[in-house]
C-alpha cells in the first residue's frame, strides 16, 4: 500500500533514463504551446530536409514526443528513424532510437516489446563501447524485469549498472540506481538494506542540489514498514515541509496516506481520519486512481477500528471495485495503444498506395510525351527513354514491395489486437443481447444496444472466422448471433459505417494476406488461397484484392 517513489533524471540530450514507475519528472518550464510549436517545427524540417539528414531530425522529434509522453508517436517516428538509418547508418542514433522505443513500450506496460527494443539498444551500446549508453540500458532492462515481476533478474541488471556508474564516478546514474536498489530490497522485505540505499540516494541528490520530497517519503515509508513510527513520522513531516511539495499533489496524497496509517497504528482515529480525508480529496480531484484505492482501504480499516462494520464494508467494496476497474482499464488502454498504432500504420499504407497510383499516372503521362519526342529524335533518344522507363518501372515495383511490407505489418497488428481482446476479463465479454421486434422501421435501438451488436458481429468475424463460408449472407449471420437481420443491417449502416458485403470482403482479404505471407502455403495456387479465404471465384478474389491493396495477389505472395 505504501508508495515507494523513484527518480527520473535527464542524463544528456539523447542518453537519459528513468526508474521504476517514475513519478518525479525533470523540471521543465516550457508551456504546452512552446512544446507543440517545437514539434511542428521539427515535423516541417523532417518533411523538407534531404534523406541523408533526416535521421538527426527524426531523433530530435522522437525525443520531443517522448518527453511529451506521446508514446504512440515516439514509437512511430522511432521506427521511421531505424528505417532511415538502414540507408544512412549511424549506430549512436540507432542505439538511441531503440532505447526510446523500448522506454515507450515500458511506459505503456507492454513489457515483451520493451524487452526486445531495450536489448537491441544494449547490444549496440556494447559494440560502440558507449559506457553511458550501457549504464542507461542496463537500468532500463532492470526496470522492465521489475515490471514483469522477475525481481532477481532486475537486481542483476541494476547491479551491473551501478558497477559501471561507480567506475565512471557518475553520481546522477548512481543516485537513480541506488533508489532502485532501495525499492528492490523493500519489496523483498529486507528493510535495513533498503533504508541504506534510500539514504545513499538522498546524500547523492543533496550533492547534486536535487533535493525534493521523494527521498524522505521513501525513508519514512521504510521506517513505517519496520514499525519505527517516530522516525517514519519525522521523515514524512520533512517531506510535507519541502519547498516543492505544493507543486506536487501526488506526493502530498502519498504522505497523507502514510500519516493516516501511522495514526491508525497508534489508535489516534481522529488524526487518521483527518489525513485519510485529505488524501481522498486530492486523489479524487486529480483522478489519482491508485492513491484513491489506497485511501479507501485505509478508510475501511479506520471504520473497522471504530466498530462501524457497515461503513467498513462499504469502503472495502469501493476499494475492490476501483481496483478491479483499474486492472480492466489498463488492459483496455494497452489495446487502445495497439489500435492507434495499427491505424497510424494503416494510414501510412493508404498514403503509399496513393503515391504509387500518382507515380503510375505521372509515368503514363510522361511516357506519352516522350513517345512524341522519340519520333523526332530517333533511335538514340528512344534508348534513353527505355532506360528511364526501366528506372521508373523499378521504382514502382519497389513501391509495390513497400505496400506488401506495410500490409504484412498491418495484419500483424490486427492479430495482436484480436489476441489482446481475447485476454480481456470474461466479465467484459459475451454480453447477452435480446431483441424481439421484427420491423426495421419500428427499431428503437439505443446507442448501447447498437454497440453491443457491433461487438457481437466483430467478435464472430475475428474469433470464429465466419467469413470463410463462401455462401455467407445476412440471414446466416442473423442465425449465428441470434439477432434480427434488420437490426444487423441498421448496425452496419449506422455504427460500423460499412456495407455487409464490403465488411465480409475486408476480412476475407485480411485472411488471404495471412495465407499469402505464410511460406508454408507456397505450393498453393492463387485460386486455392482465394477459396481458402472464403471467395467463390478467383476472378472475384483478384479484383477485390487489387482494389483493396493496389497490387495483385501474385505480387503480394512473391514479395511477402
Amino acid at each position: 500500500m505504501k508508495h515507494i517513489l523513484t527518480i527520473f533524471i535527464i542524463l544528456s540530450i539523447l542518453k537519459f533514463s528513468y526508474s521504476k514507475n517514475f513519478l518525479i519528472q525533470p523540471e521543465n518550464n516550457q508551456t504546452e504551446e512552446i512544446k507543440s510549436a517545437k514539434t511542428d517545427s521539427l515535423l516541417k524540417e523532417y518533411n523538407t530536409t534531404t534523406d541523408s539528414l533526416k535521421s538527426s531530425v527524426l531523433i530530435q522529434l522522437v525525443l520531443n514526443y517522448y518527453f511529451e509522453e506521446d508514446f504512440i508517436n515516439t514509437i512511430y517516428y522511432g521506427r521511421k528513424t531505424l528505417k532511415n538509418l538502414e540507408l544512412y547508418p549511424d549506430n549512436y542514433a540507432k542505439s538511441s532510437a531503440y532505447e526510446l522505443i523500448g522506454k515507450s513500450y515500458y511506459s505503456m506496460s507492454l513489457y515483451s516489446k520493451a524487452l526486445k527494443y531495450s536489448s537491441k539498444a544494449l547490444l549496440i551500446s556494447q559494440e560502440l563501447k558507449d559506457t553511458n549508453g550501457i549504464i542507461v540500458t542496463l537500468n532500463d532492462l532492470g526496470n522492465i524485469y521489475d515490471g514483469i515481476g522477475e525481481y532477481d533478474k532486475s537486481f542483476i541488471y541494476y547491479k551491473k549498472s551501478i558497477k559501471l556508474s561507480s567506475l565512471k564516478h557518475d553520481s546522477i546514474n548512481m543516485a537513480m540506481i541506488f533508489n532502485n536498489f532501495g525499492v528492490f530490497y523493500n519489496q523483498k522485505g529486507i528493510y535495513d538494506s533498503a533504508l541504506f540505499y534510500y539514504k545513499k540516494t538522498k546524500e547523492l541528490k543533496k550533492r547534486l542540489h536535487y533535493l525534493d520530497a521523494a527521498s524522505d517519503i521513501n525513508i519514512g515509508s521504510n521506517y513505517h514498514d519496520q514499525g519505527i513510527l517516530d522516525s517514519a513520522y519525522i521523515h514524512l513531516e520533512m517531506a510535507l515541509n519541502s519547498k516543492d511539495i505544493n507543486n506536487k499533489p501526488y506526493y502530498k496524497a502519498i504522505i497523507y496516506n502514510n500519516l493516516a496509517e501511522i495514526y491508525l497504528d497508534i489508535n489516534n482515529i481522529k488524526e487518521a481520519r483527518r489525513f485519510n480525508k485529505k488524501s481522498q480529496q486530492i486523489a479524487q480531484k486529480k483522478l489519482y486512481h491508485d492513491l484513491n484505492i489506497d485511501a479507501y482501504l485505509i478508510s475501511s480499516k479506520i471504520y473497522e477500528k471504530q466498530l462501524d462494520y457497515k461503513k467498513a464494508l462499504n469502503s472495502y467494496k469501493l476499494y475492490s471495485k476501483i481496483n478491479d476497474s483499474l486492472t480492466t482499464a489498463t488492459q483496455d488502454i494497452n489495446i487502445s495503444y495497439m489500435e492507434l498504432l495499427f491505424d497510424k500504420e494503416k494510414k501510412e499504407l493508404e498514403i503509399e498506395k496513393y503515391k504509387t497510383e500518382q507515380e503510375l499516372k505521372e509515368f503514363q503521362i510522361n511516357s506519352y510525351k516522350r513517345r512524341q519526342f522519340f519520333y523526332i529524335l530517333g533511335a538514340v533518344v528512344s534508348l534513353i527513354a527505355a532506360i528511364i522507363f526501366f528506372l521508373q518501372k523499378k521504382s514502382i515495383i519497389q513501391s509495390h514491395k513497400k505496400i506488401v511490407d506495410e500490409n504484412v505489418k498491418s495484419i500483424d497488428y490486427k492479430q495482436q489486437i484480436i489476441q489482446l481482446k481475447k485476454e480481456l476479463p470474461k466479465k467484459t465479454q459475451n454480453k447477452n443481447i435480446n431483441f424481439s421486434s421484427d420491423k426495421y422501421t419500428d427499431s428503437t435501438l439505443s446507442l448501447e444496444q447498437k454497440n453491443e451488436i457491433a461487438e457481437s458481429i466483430t467478435s464472430i468475424f475475428d474469433n470464429d472466422k465466419i467469413y470463410l463460408n463462401k455462401d455467407l449472407n445476412l440471414n446466416e449471420l442473423s442465425e449465428k448471433i441470434g439477432i434480427n437481420k434488420t437490426y444487423i443491417s441498421q448496425v452496419f449502416s449506422e455504427t460500423l459505417n460499412i456495407g455487409f458485403t464490403e465488411f465480409v470482403n475486408q476480412h476475407r482479404i485480411d485472411e488471404a494476406k495471412l495465407l499469402l505471407a505464410d511460406k508454408s502455403n507456397n505450393k498453393l495456387t492463387i485460386e486455392a488461397i482465394g477459396e481458402n479465404a472464403g471467395f467463390k471465384s478467383s476472378s472475384t478474389f483478384n479484383r477485390v484484392f487489387k482494389n483493396t491493396t493496389g497490387i495483385t495477389p501474385s505480387f503480394f505472395k512473391n514479395n511477402a
